[in-house]
């Protein structure tokens, strides 16, 4: 080896030595937990049920609170 001169390395080598390192990644929302999404659901059944006069089946605004919550939370 000459003096002066520092070895190189070839790309291939040098990746090979590099650790890998983590890609950034945007930062996800957390997501809700069981017990927030029941709360979610019950405020929503309640104002549906407020909405129609509290008239009629308590299981249907339920069911309607339900996919409107899960809508929400999948297009978060």
């Amino acid at each position: 080896m000459a003096h002066g001169k520092k070895p190189t390395l070839t790309r291939k080598a040098f990746a090979a030595r590099a650790p890998a390192s983590p890609r950034p990644t945007k930062a996800k929302k957390p997501k809700c937990t069981p017990e927030e999404r029941f709360r979610m659901i019950q405020e929503a059944a309640y104002l549906l049920a407020e909405k129609g006069g509290f008239e009629g089946d308590s299981i249907k605004y339920w069911y309607e609170a339900e996919k409107e919550i899960d809508a929400k939370l999948a297009g978060d």
